[in-house]
This record gives C-alpha cells, sequence and structure tokens, in this order.
C-alpha cells in the first residue's frame, strides 16, 4: 500500500473507535518522571491557581499551548509555549514546583517542550546560570544578547544528529569509527568483543568551567579518599560563581551538594526548597531539633544563633562522614566558609582539607550577585564594600590552605567532563 500523509500506521489512537471523531485534542501521554499530563488550558490553571501562586503569571492564549503534570492531586511540573508571528514557537514558562527539583526534570520538561510541543527559541536572564546550563546541555544556543537577558535557539537538526552516537562520531571526526562497515580492527566472522572502540564525547561548555580554571585550590586530590576529606569546599566573593561551580560539579549523581546561604541566610521558604538537600536535612532533623530557628535566632542573639550554627556544622561533618560510608562525596559552598569570625573558627581546619577558592574581582562580583538577587544600586555598592571586608578574610584563608592556581586535578576534571 503506498504511504501518504492521511495512512495511520498503527491503526488509530487507544480508546477512539472507528467511525466517531474523538478529537483533535487527543488523550495526552503521562510521563514516568513528570507524573499526569493535562493540557494547560484557562480550566486547568483555575483548578490548581490557588495552590501555586507561581501559576497566577502564566497567560492563555491561542497561541500558547503547554503541559501541567501533577502527581496525587499536587503539581509537579509546567511548561508553556508560544507560537509568535514569524512561526517560531517560544519557551514562555517552564518550572518544577517544591520539593521535586534536583530530580532531572528540567531535562524532561525540555524534551516536552522541543519533543512534543515544537519550541525552538527561549530567553533567560544572564544571571540564572543554573538554567543556562541546562539549555546549554540540551543544544540551546544564545544567538542574542542585551543587558539583562541572553535569547537562545534550538538547532533540531544538527542536535538529533549530535544525540545519536554515529552523529557525535561525525562531528568529533572520531577516527576508530567505520559508520556503515562494523569496527576498525574487527574482521568479518571474528567475534572481537565487547567491549568496542567508544564513542568520542565532546567536552560540555560551561561557566562553571571557566569559573574553576581561573580558581585557587588546595588539597583536591585528596577529596573523597577518606572520610575527614570527604567534603570538599567552595568559597569565594558574594556573586563568585560557588553555587554555578558546586551544581555543575555535583550533576554526577554520587555528590551531595549544601549551599550554605539556604541554612545561614534569610531566604524564602520556595528558595530553601530549591536550595537545601533533602538527605542534609532529614540528618538535622535527628540530630538538630531547632536548625530551621538560626536566622531568627542569630537575628536576636548572635551568641545563641552562633550555637546552632555550630551543631549545623558539626551535622555537616558527620553526614559527610555517613556518605563515605555509602560512596557518596560532599561539596559545601558559600562564603560562610572564609568568614573566620563565623564558621569554623580553628584558622588551621581547611589546611588540609579540599579547597577550592573562585577568583573573581571584589567588584565584578558585587555586580553578579546584585543582577542576580535583583538588588539596586545602593545595595550593590554596600554588597561591594562587604566583598572589600571579605578580600581580607579569602586572602588569609588563600594563605593558610595554600591554595594555588593551576592545579592538576582541575586540569584532569574539565578535561574529563564529558556530554552525557
Amino acid at each position: 500500500m503506498p504511504m501518504n500523509n492521511n495512512y495511520l500506521s498503527h491503526h488509530g489512537i487507544k480508546g477512539q473507535k472507528w467511525g466517531i471523531k474523538n478529537g483533535p485534542p487527543y488523550p495526552l501521554n503521562s510521563n514516568k518522571k513528570l507524573g499526569h499530563a493535562e493540557r494547560l488550558t484557562s480550566q486547568t490553571l483555575d483548578k490548581y491557581r490557588d495552590q501555586y501562586n507561581n501559576l497566577k503569571h502564566v497567560k492563555i492564549t491561542d497561541n500558547t499551548n503547554g503541559r501541567i503534570y501533577t502527581k496525587n492531586g499536587k503539581v509537579i511540573a509546567m511548561v508553556n509555549t508560544e507560537k509568535k508571528p514569524d512561526g517560531n514557537i517560544w519557551i514562555q514558562g517552564l518550572e518544577v514546583f517544591g520539593d521535586n527539583k534536583r530530580q532531572g526534570l528540567g531535562k524532561e520538561l525540555l524534551n516536552v517542550a522541543v519533543n512534543d510541543l515544537g519550541a525552538t527559541h527561549l530567553s533567560v536572564r544572564k544571571t540564572n546560570s543554573i538554567a543556562k546550563q541546562l539549555y546549554d546541555k540540551y543544544g540551546f544556543k544564545t544567538y542574542e544578547s542585551d543587558d539583562f537577558m541572553d535569547y537562545m535557539a534550538y538547532d533540531r537538526e544538527n542536535n538529533e544528529l549530535k544525540h545519536s552516537d554515529i552523529g557525535k562520531c561525525f562531528i568529533d571526526n572520531c577516527s576508530d569509527y567505520l559508520a556503515h562497515h562494523g569496527v576498525r580492527g574487527q574482521k568479518w566472522g571474528v567475534k572481537n568483543g565487547p567491549p568496542y572502540p567508544l564513542v568520542v564525547k565532546k567536552i560540555r561548555s560551561s561557566p562553571a568551567l571557566q569559573r574553576l580554571k581561573n580558581a585557587k585550590s588546595s588539597n583536591l586530590d585528596r577529596w573523597g579518599k577518606a572520610p575527614q576529606y570527604n567534603t570538599l569546599y567552595i568559597t569565594g566573593y558574594s556573586g563568585s560563581g560557588k553555587s554555578t561551580v558546586a551544581s555543575f560539579m555535583a550533576d554526577d549523581g554520587e555528590t551531595d551538594w549544601i549551599n550554605l546561604d539556604s541554612y545561614l541566610n534569610p531566604m524564602s521558604e520556595e528558595s530553601k526548597r530549591e536550595l537545601q538537600n533533602k538527605s542534609f536535612n532529614s540528618y538535622l532533623n535527628k540530630h538538630v531539633k531547632n536548625w530551621k530557628e538560626f536566622v531568627p535566632t542569630f537575628e536576636k542573639s548572635h551568641k545563641e544563633g552562633i550555637k546552632i550554627s555550630d551543631n549545623i556544622i558539626k551535622a555537616m561533618d558527620e553526614f559527610s562522614a555517613r556518605e563515605y560510608k555509602n560512596g557518596r562525596k560532599v561539596i559545601c559552598e558559600g562564603v560562610q566558609i572564609a568568614d573566620k569570625d563565623f564558621l569554623r573558627t580553628d584558622p588551621n581546619f581547611y589546611n588540609d582539607k579540599p579547597l577550592i577558592i573562585l577568583g573573581t574581582s571584589s567588584k565584578e562580583a558585587a555586580i553578579r550577585g546584585g543582577e542576580r538577587d535583583e538588588l539596586d544600586e545602593n545595595d550593590i555598592q554596600d554588597r561591594f564594600e562587604w566583598n572589600k571586608v571579605m578580600n581580607q578574610q579569602l586572602k588569609s584563608l588563600e594563605k593558610s590552605a595554600q591554595a594555588k592556581r593551576g592545579s592538576d586535578w582541575i586540569e584532569n576534571y574539565i578535561k574529563t567532563v564529558e556530554l552525557d
């Protein structure tokens, strides 16, 4: 039978009877990770808006098309696209809610946006480095920028090629891959493997790697080799890219990331849910009962607040030792690491610990951090003045730990980080 656009190759859609027009729209496929799928309509928004304030900014028009995902009646994630007059489809909203973050759901939403909804374009704030890493890794590339935003486009044809092993080999000019005739060195009728030669993969391009190149470090070769060395400490000015580097390095599925700001700084509950480590939280709930009260306690009494922070840090050390037994490593990042008057008052604590100090000018870090936190000019200036004070603390830590640039460990790490 000749094939054409009107031929129904698999005999219809489950649940649809012949001769009865059930759609479109047809039933949506649910996603194993994202949950039950519903079309993003005015009706579905009305159903869930009261539960989730972030849904209030979602707009529905004749040109939008989106999905909302739920599990047990609770919203897990949403993605919304809009077709522009030039025919391009833009991602207008992509969000994972509450405790469901940092579970790989962002990539699942991108799959839906690109493959199901046909999205090819998006915009992202320059300061949103974590989202930019996700989009870069997926295959979106920046084609235009302004003072605040990067505008990115997805090259569907090239990225579909690149996502296959053969495509990666063509792009990287692999010499050991023979496209249609087997593997070089293997004779017909002779079983030489597996394993066969591996396809070369492309090194990831990321702001995190660039910041690592400029960092000073010490004792990195000890990381994960013993319980007392199971935590890698990352510090630097506010706005130096600590979270960018930590989240990138913890993306291997074998490393816990502890963001000190989310435990020791005033922060919205939503931001805490996004940044705090669930496993560490469970440990704190068992061992430091009042850990959630640190910020209000510290604001009332520095002395009492410090007692709680000391207990949090002690628990983190114990948590890291436990994770070592479980075959997992820990990254702890925060400007607090360098503040000897607040955290780790022993000036020699970090001398033998795995440590990274990110190198950025205090002014550049203040501007970057101010944009990230949406501060006004006066607040950015205050941040700059505070960074100048922290400069002395960082230099003292750098000297004590003998941190230097040009780490072989960092160089080898960058070489071995590859695209999935």
